[in-house]
């Protein structure tokens, strides 16, 4: 089975490693697996057998000039840091509204691949893997609902979208039900 994750970044973080983890899992079993960022890097993580596919973001040009200063910044004053510069790029762009639309880029990036089934990990990827509309997409939960309310909304990705959801904890399961 093709098996398609979708990941905003690869940035060092647990719910990256654990997704990481889940993709090695299923690459044991005889799964073709791949993995689809916007950003970051996985060289943190040294057990990965995944393909890691990075798409460079198409930015506009005041955009560009920004993210190429603030790349000589990272440069001058951070020269040992592992870091992609662009992950915090993506935290400053929106207070300079210049922040690209990482959605449909991405979307774009997942529908290029022919996958068996998709799988959105972060509540920006749902909407990204739903927009593909890709064959068998799912929604792998690893948040508690409440913390990401304010950027889903009161009802949540689960009455909005219609993705399969996929949990490991069990207090995810009760909603839904």
């Amino acid at each position: 089975m093709k098996i398609l994750f979708a990941l905003i970044s690869t940035g060092l973080a647990g719910g990256v490693r654990y997704i990481f983890e889940v993709a090695n899992g299923l690459k044991d079993k005889g799964h073709d697996v791949k993995i689809v960022a916007l950003a970051g890097d996985h060289s943190w993580f040294k057990n990965l057998r995944v393909e890691v596919i990075y798409k460079p973001l198409n930015l506009n040009t005041f955009s560009s000039i920004v993210y190429a200063f603030y790349k000589f910044y990272r440069y001058v004053t951070l020269r040992s840091a592992k870091r992609n510069p662009y992950d915090t790029f993506l935290l400053i762009s929106s207070k300079l509204g210049v922040r690209p639309d990482i959605i449909i880029e991405l979307a774009e990036l997942i529908r290029s691949f022919d996958s068996d089934v998709t799988i959105a990990t972060y509540y920006l990827t749902a909407f990204s893997v739903w927009f593909s509309q890709n064959k068998n997409p799912f929604y792998l939960m690893q948040d508690f609902q409440e913390l990401v309310e304010e950027y889903e909304g009161k009802l949540g990705l689960k009455h909005v979208l219609s993705l399969a959801k996929v949990t490991i904890l069990f207090y995810n399961s009760l909603f839904l039900r």
